[in-house]
């Protein structure tokens, strides 16, 4: 008695419509949340704070860089200097959650992977929506921060929307280019948190845009991150509107990243089975 025979091969790199999968990854839409939820209920489960260490780890952070700044570095800002380091810690950890979680979408998840039919992209999408909840809970976090620092509001937070979605953009397409390349290179998730603690003090977390010397500010530009939280510092501190030069920055990275990681996924996909 003989059953159907199936071969597996490598991918050539060929891509089906895109059109077809898209819509299929919409309809599928609810999966990523359902995977989303399951982690967040996963995080740290087994420790004894449980999921706020996702929040207490950059406020901790916040704390031990305001001390150096201020005793060491002899600057004075208090709480107002706190706070900004509190927002930017908090931007800057969304985008390290989306990647580190995103890049290990593929590779954890090798049953989805293997034994059902749905499009893969929804595992790299799941990470982003985990971090889109982390984000949120932190913005709760920051908001009595930002009253206490007498910062309060102004028409200019208007734009926190689009530099959230255009950050959001650009966090789904580097979850999937990365958790496309860790199937091929293992050793990316080993060399991720040395990576993110570099471009951590490449960015303007520490530090306000204005303040770079003019001898880095080309670092400053090839930055993406320069283009979400510098944008976000003009408006939570010093209440003006963010300019155009960053925010024309920011779609272009955002969708940049989109298109690359995107194609990058979809033209790997099919061969992700075999890899694994």
């Amino acid at each position: 008695m003989t059953g159907p025979l199936t071969v597996y091969s490598a991918d050539d790199g060929s891509r089906g419509p895109l059109g077809p999968y898209l819509r299929e990854l919409w309809r599928r839409r609810h999966l990523a949340l359902d995977l989303a939820r399951t982690d967040v209920r996963a995080a740290h489960h087994d420790t004894v704070l449980g999921q706020a260490w996702q929040l207490l780890n950059p406020l901790m952070l916040a704390l031990v860089y305001l001390f150096l700044f201020e005793v060491i570095a002899l600057r004075s800002g208090g709480t107002s200097f706190f706070v900004f380091l509190l927002a930017g810690l908090f931007a800057f950890y969304y985008t390290r959650n989306s990647v580190s979680r995103g890049a290990m979408a593929i590779t954890s998840g090798g049953a989805l992977v293997t034994n059902t039919r749905i499009p893969r992209a929804i595992l790299p999408l799941a990470s982003v929506v985990f971090s889109v909840r982390s984000y949120f809970s932190a913005v709760l976090i920051y908001i009595p921060f930002h009253i206490a620092a007498g910062l309060g509001a102004s028409w200019s937070m208007l734009a926190l929307l689009p530099i959230f979605v255009l950050h959001t953009v650009f966090n789904i397409g580097l979850a999937l280019l990365f958790s496309a390349a860790s199937v091929y290179f293992r050793d990316i998730r080993s060399a991720l948190p040395f990576t993110m603690r570099l471009w951590l003090y490449a960015s303007p977390v520490l530090y306000a845009t204005e303040e770079v010397p003019s001898r880095f500010q080309a670092v400053l530009r090839a930055n993406p991150l320069s283009a979400y939280i510098g944008p976000m510092h003009d408006v939570l501190s010093n209440k003006e509107w963010p300019s155009p030069y960053w925010m024309l920055a920011g779609v272009a990275w955002a969708f940049g990243a989109l298109v690359i990681g995107g194609w990058f996924f979809v033209s790997k996909e099919r061969d992700f089975a075999i890899r694994l």
